[in-house]
């Protein structure tokens, strides 16, 4: 188990996330040391990246693909990568991102052998 501080409500500062429940099947990782979300959906599936700074989220670079449900990772050169998801009910994609450390643009990155939705993926050295 890992030794967290608690955090009660009383004590967050975080403000809301900014797209009102788009946060449903997000990809979200700690890239260039702030917590990075990215995608999601309610009615509409997200394209949007918004990174946690000082309290706030600020908005960042816009995925190639609106997607849900994808997986994402990050890399050992620090790039953040998203793979799969969906892009609408039952549309599962086979696309990936690449969105390189310092960069402020996704890349298409390598696409997947088929289409796969409800997955995850982990840095194995």
């Amino acid at each position: 188990m890992l030794g967290l501080p608690s955090i009660t409500a009383s004590k967050c500062l975080i403000r809301k996330f900014p797209i009102a429940n788009k946060l449903r099947a997000a990809m979200a990782e700690v890239y260039d040391d702030k917590v990075t979300v990215c995608g999601g959906r309610d009615e509409e599936y997200s394209d949007s990246c918004f990174s946690l700074q000082q309290g706030h989220w600020e908005p960042g670079p816009t995925l190639l693909v609106p997607r849900a449900y994808g997986a994402s990772v990050i890399l050992t050169n620090g790039s953040m990568w998203i793979s799969g998801g969906s892009k609408s009910f039952s549309d599962y994609l086979s696309s990936s991102e690449i969105l390189v450390s310092g960069s402020s643009i996704w890349g298409k990155g390598p696409e997947l052998p088929t289409p796969v939705s409800f997955h995850c993926m982990l840095q194995f050295n």
